[in-house]
């Protein structure tokens, strides 16, 4: 997962790609389906097949992981994609949740969490994209959640990579 993980990173690093993550954070617009389409091609150039999206498989009957990929020795892997747009000072709209909050609410991280906790599948992975991310006292916030959540649930931050306005963080067991 490494080499896929480091591909992840140097795509949405890309001056183009930061640009457009720069216009959600200043609209305050948690485009989750964009992140989704730039996997697709991110997946298949990279030479995994996707085996699903979005919906139910004989795996999980009843959650909907966004993504089942298989590599080229037909590993599966499962993927939760999760867009978070983070409150700061610049962008106070009422529909935004502050770190803490996304990480203790249902509807945020938490559920996701949860659903990793209990999984019996191996490759099962979260992988969260967060912006607007800028300030230093946002990043140690999330760290502080970090700490607290992989006590929690038994599962841990794989990699976080931080870098102009994006943080992008990946979980597994």
């Amino acid at each position: 997962m490494k080499n896929i993980a480091g591909a992840i990173a140097e795509h949405f690093f890309k001056k183009e790609q930061a640009e457009i993550i720069n216009h959600f954070a200043d609209y305050n617009i948690r485009v989750e389906g964009w992140f989704h389409g730039e996997l697709i091609k991110l997946f298949i150039d990279n030479g995994y097949t996707i085996e699903s999206t979005c919906k139910p498989t004989l795996l999980f009957k009843k959650r909907r992981p966004d993504f089942v990929i298989l590599d080229k020795k037909d590993n599966k892997y499962v993927w939760e994609i999760k867009a978070i747009v983070i409150e700061n000072k610049a962008n106070k709209a009422r529909n935004i949740r502050k770190i803490p909050r996304y990480f203790k609410d249902e509807e945020g991280l938490a559920g996701a969490f949860g659903e990793l906790k209990i999984s019996k599948y191996p490759n099962e992975y979260i992988l969260v994209f967060a912006y607007p991310m800028q300030k230093e006292d946002v990043t140690n916030k999330w760290a502080v959640q970090v700490s607290e959540t992989q006590k929690q649930y038994g599962i841990k931050e794989i990699k976080r990579i931080h870098q102009r306005n994006l943080l992008i963080s990946l979980w597994g067991k």
